[in-house]
């Protein structure tokens, strides 16, 4: 399902009266392999209904422009804070925590204002 249409019943069920939180952990896939291990971690226990989703609706692999449009769709769909999960056999998590990095860069140079964070000091949500 994707980030739209996920956000908008999540926050109407939780009949949130006021400001609120919503976190969401995203499996991301960095360096060599990457978008293949996410892939497979994804497609396991999952049925055939959340395979045909399109990856990016799913989780964050590829470069960082990549990347930081997929945590821009999961923010714009109402999340506040958007967590960057690395695969359960990433062989290299500091890659992953790089991609971030310079995800988090191209989503502040774009200056969304519809994704929290991305611009400012680097204080408050997103940051």
């Amino acid at each position: 399902m994707s980030p739209r249409r996920w956000g908008g019943p999540a926050v109407a069920t939780a009949a949130a009266a006021g400001p609120h939180e919503v976190v969401v952990y995203v499996l991301c896939g960095a360096g060599t392999g990457g978008r293949e291990r996410v892939e497979a971690e994804l497609s396991s226990p999952a049925g055939p209904a959340w395979r045909a989703e399109p990856l990016s609706d799913r989780a964050a692999a590829g470069p960082p422009a990549e990347v930081a449009a997929t945590i821009g769709s999961f923010a714009r769909a109402g999340a506040t804070t958007v967590v960057l999960q690395p695969a359960a056999d990433d062989p290299d998590v500091a890659v992953t925590i790089r991609l971030a990095a310079d995800a988090r860069t191209v989503l502040r140079s774009r200056a969304d204002p519809g994704v929290a964070g991305t611009r400012g000091s680097g204080q408050g949500k997103g940051s």
